[in-house]
């Protein structure tokens, strides 16, 4: 018995050795076990936890199996790396045997670290292959009559399975939007599917894993098809932005235990229904007469009847491509806070919330009775809807859903295929059940995971972050929009001012890749359309094949891309790099990126780029008053410029980056010679000297003194507050706090009343951001213009980026948070800040607080990454637990007015504390 306990405790000593290290998160493609990926050389990530300090990979092991099988049969693996000596755990590529299409794959890893320790193997990962190639693909598309349509077509398919499965997997693409279902169930939690992208090119597919859910006997697929945006007929043209009708295309591979193989694709076998959606439109609504539904129509009980031929489809997208991105989903449900009462058979409800979704109607009233739903971002003084701000006076319609009942036993509805943006619904009946349980709030958005959290002594600041993450939430939807309301557009503009705080705030990778092929699918071919010279002058060119439009997807494109709209074509991939550590995006964008810069450095007048739209939507107006277009779009040539060299240079693209160098350093001078008033140490406005100093267009000493500029300004001429669009309210407060002038940020955020961030909850009740923002008496007459824009505009949240680098001071120092700036400030006006971000090498956290003249800062420090810390001149003594600080690295010394001391660590949990000088 003793030797059996011996040997046990060995056993568990043993383990405990191996265990200091662990690999967990294990990414393919980004996602965590992904189904459905069509890339022939995925890239796997993890992250590490160890119980040690300074702890970092030396090398690693990935091993790739068919089979879930037992971990010592290497003979089974499919691929293994052997060990490879290597501190890579981000985007390491997939280098083994050819993928089988529609497959499944489990795979692991190992690490070996700086500790002279390797981890256990990880729990299994797996991913879930696509279609790789288009002979793959054995179905075609199939569609319905029209002519016989009186709604929107339901389909069924019915197949009989007669041995045991191994794996079923299922490929579909529903256009514009789908449901599918078997034996009567839905498959899968995704709404909206899929994600939305120029149909003319390709079209995204979804694939399921159908193992388990597959029957012996009969099986019934069943398919539900919505307008989406594949054929928009009613908005934004006369005859709307369609592609077509509704198709879908579906291929069903089936593996059996004994190894045979079969398929059911969508073919002229199928059958077709007129179904209960009467009709949807992504902005109008929907219309659903519950009395026309089949019953049991997608099961083996319901007989195929009168159901008619399906037609094979003659247009339809020429290339699928798997859709790798988070799919829309129900992430929240949300209870009115109030309910008003219009009249005894209409009411008003109030979520407490701007948001995108739709509502969850439980109703019981006589059949034929119609429900009809309308939603608003805003109400009248009477309670009525206010639907100004959704945009009816451009689209000719308002967000309305219609719900006719079938009678009989509470009836449950929500849309499918339309989802609005909105604060408050008005439900008409009549009804016979309680109000209170009329509606429900649904929150719909793609299902990216939360990346980072953000509190602070402040409340007036929690909630300019709370704001920004509601807004940020309420336009991701399969692509970047500018507001869920009037337009559900991804405007080029919007998205390179909001993709940094997007990135703290979710896992936004995939998301991000995905739109800018978007971009670069919008940006084919040449063709005569508008061209800005200025906000309000246009004429007609011939756009540049390769060359953006303002708008991608969609064939709502809005002329050729402005220098400061285009240029997300250059910082998106950049951003991708730089938080991600994703070098293999930029490396595939940067032909795009090179196009673009080559093609504004052509239309430049003496190297100053005289057209664009500028800082847009400042306070009170659209359209920038200040500073001058030609300033702003030779800011963002020059940074472009900048992004091109240093993407030259990690490319070794040698002769590029070297061209690049001098461009930018032509740009600079001329900027500087054209805008800078060398005297007064200014560019001419808080927004001007705020892109000067993010973009390194300051001449060198000279920052503290344009950074005095802008809080002399805002104190002088804005009453302590600011005057700036979209693109320099995301560059303010780093051009503030980060030289010195900390209370002019504090000021700005903290100021009540007029001219003040708080005048939007305080005077406006709003929750989420406008595209106007409300902060001034612009907005006390609602007959006013502005009132009529967006009040769901995620354009303006840039600052919350601000919040994570300056506030909690996380911000990259190398690629993916490798090497990590922690610099936090605003300490002498803030109590304390807390907070974290979930990088691409695990969590980094920072809370910090302050009391009396000593500060207490704990930070996490993931491992495999280091730290770069910086610690203020004015403080005496640090120390960490019960030692000095002085004894990890000193890598720099205190330099300038703003002066820090940087120390290098390692991985870990600290805990400082820090008085100040006496």
């Amino acid at each position: 018995m003793k030797k059996k306990i011996v040997l046990l405790l060995f056993i568990f000593l043993s383990t405990l050795a191996h265990s200091q290290v662990h690999v967990n998160k294990l990414t393919c493609e980004n996602l965590i076990d992904p189904i459905g990926i069509d890339i022939l050389q995925p890239q796997f990530s993890w992250q590490l936890n160890s119980f040690n300090r300074n702890t970092l990979q030396l090398a690693f092991e990935i091993r790739v199996r068919h089979e879930k099988v037992i971990l010592t049969r290497d003979k089974d693996l499919h691929w293994s790396t052997g060990k490879v000596e290597s501190g890579q755990s981000i985007h390491v590529l997939y280098s083994g045997p050819d993928l089988q299409s529609s497959a499944k794959y489990f795979w692991q890893v190992r690490v070996w670290d700086n500790h002279n320790q390797v981890s256990l193997w990880s729990d299994e990962a797996f991913f879930i292959t696509g279609l790789f190639d288009a002979k793959d693909w054995k179905a075609p598309w199939i569609t319905f009559d029209t002519l016989r349509a009186t709604s929107l077509p339901i389909f069924r398919k019915n197949f009989v399975i007669t041995k045991d499965i191994k794996n079923a997997f299922v490929h579909i693409s529903g256009l514009g939007y789908y449901e599918l279902y078997l034996n009567g169930g839905k498959v899968g939690d995704h709404v909206l599917d899929p994600a939305q992208t120029n149909y003319d090119d390709y079209a995204l597919y979804v694939t399921y894993d159908l193992s388990n859910d597959l029957k012996r006997g009969n099986n019934i697929i069943g398919v539900m098809l919505g307008n989406g945006f594949y054929n928009q007929n009613k908005v934004w043209a006369p005859n709307g932005l369609s592609y077509g009708k509704p198709l879908f295309i579906f291929q069903l591979n089936v593996e059996f235990s004994d190894g045979t193989k079969a398929q059911i694709i969508s073919d002229e076998s199928w059958r077709w229904a007129n179904g209960p959606v009467i009709n949807s439109n992504v902005y109008g609504g929907e219309q659903y007469d519950a009395r026309k539904e089949i019953y049991k129509w997608n099961t083996d009980e319901n007989p195929l009847g009168d159901w008619m031929q399906v037609q094979l489809a003659e247009n339809h997208p020429p290339k699928l491509v798997a859709q790798s991105l988070p799919p829309i989903k129900r992430m929240k449900e949300i209870p009115a806070v109030r309910i008003i009462k219009i009249t005894k058979s209409k009411y008003v409800f109030d979520f407490g919330q701007n948001f995108a979704g739709w509502v969850r109607l439980k109703v019981t009233a006589d059949a034929g009775t119609k429900i009809t739903i309308k939603t608003s971002e805003e109400i009248f003084a009477n309670g009525a809807l206010d639907s100004g701000s959704i945009g009816v006076f451009a689209t000719g319609v308002e967000q309305t859903d219609i719900y006719t009942c079938k009678g009989g036993d509470f009836e449950i509805w929500e849309p499918r295929f339309t989802y609005h943006g909105f604060r408050y619904a008005e439900v008409t009946g009549p009804f016979t059940n309680s109000v209170n349980d009329l509606l429900k709030g649904i929150v719909l958005y793609s299902s990216v995971d939360n990346a980072g959290s953000f509190k602070c002594s402040n409340e007036q600041l929690n909630k300019l972050h709370d704001l920004a993450k509601w807004t940020l939430k309420s336009n991701l939807h399969g692509i970047p929009t500018d507001c869920p309301t009037r337009e559900k557009c991804g405007w080029l503009g919007d998205a390179h001012a909001i993709a940094p705080m997007s990135i703290y705030n979710f896992d936004m990778e995939s998301f991000w890749i995905k739109y800018l092929f978007d971009i670069r699918s919008s940006s084919k071919g040449e063709i005569r359309t508008l061209f800005y010279k200025s906000w309000d002058t246009l004429e007609e060119r011939v756009k540049p094949n390769g060359i953006p439009f303002m708008v991608a997807p969609g064939k709502r494109k809005n002329g050729i891309a402005s220098p400061d709209w285009g240029t997300a074509i250059v910082q998106l991939p950049w951003y991708l790099y730089m938080y991600y550590g994703n070098l293999s995006i930029l490396k595939e964008f940067y032909s795009d990126m090179k196009n673009w810069v080559n093609y504004i450095d052509g239309l430049a007048t003496s190297n100053i780029v005289e057209f664009g739209l500028g800082d847009w939507c400042p306070p009170g107006s659209v359209v920038p008053l200040e500073p001058p277009v030609s300033l702003t779009s030779t800011a963002f040539h020059y940074f472009d410029l900048s992004i091109l060299q240093r993407s030259a240079e990690l490319l070794s693209y040698n002769v590029d980056a070297e061209y690049f160098k001098n461009k930018k350093n032509i740009v600079k001078n001329k900027f500087i010679n054209r805008f800078y008033d060398k005297e007064n140490k200014s560019f001419g406005g808080q927004t001007a000297n705020a892109l000067a100093l993010d973009m390194d267009l300051v001449p060198t000493g000279d920052e503290y003194a344009v950074s005095n500029n802008i809080a002399n300004e805002s104190a002088k001429r804005f009453d302590n507050f600011l005057y700036t669009g979209i693109f320099g309210l995301s560059r303010l407060f780093n051009a503030l706090s980060h030289y010195g002038n900390e209370k002019a940020a504090y000021s700005i955020l903290n100021k009540k009343g007029y001219k003040s961030f708080e005048f939007m909850w305080n005077k406006h009740d709003a929750t989420t951001l406008w595209e106007i923002l409300p902060i001034d008496s612009f907005y006390l007459k609602r007959t006013d213009k502005g009132w009529e824009r967006s009040h769901n505009h995620p354009m303006q949240g840039g600052y919350d980026k601000w919040f994570f680098e300056n506030i909690l001071g996380i911000k990259p120092d190398a690629p993916g948070f490798q090497i990590i700036h922690m610099e936090p400030e605003m300490m002498d006006h803030l109590d304390w800040a807390k907070g974290q971000y979930n990088s691409p090498y695990g969590i980094i956290k920072s809370s910090w607080k302050r009391e009396g003249d000593i500060l207490y800062w704990d930070f996490t420090i993931p491992p495999n990454s280091v730290g770069e810390i910086y610690i203020h001149k004015k403080y005496r003594i640090i120390t960490e637990g019960k030692n000095l600080f002085s004894r990890f690295m000193k890598i720099r010394l205190p330099v300038g007015p703003n002066g820090k001391i940087i120390y290098k660590v390692g991985s870990g949990n600290y805990s400082l504390t820090a008085r100040l000088k006496q």
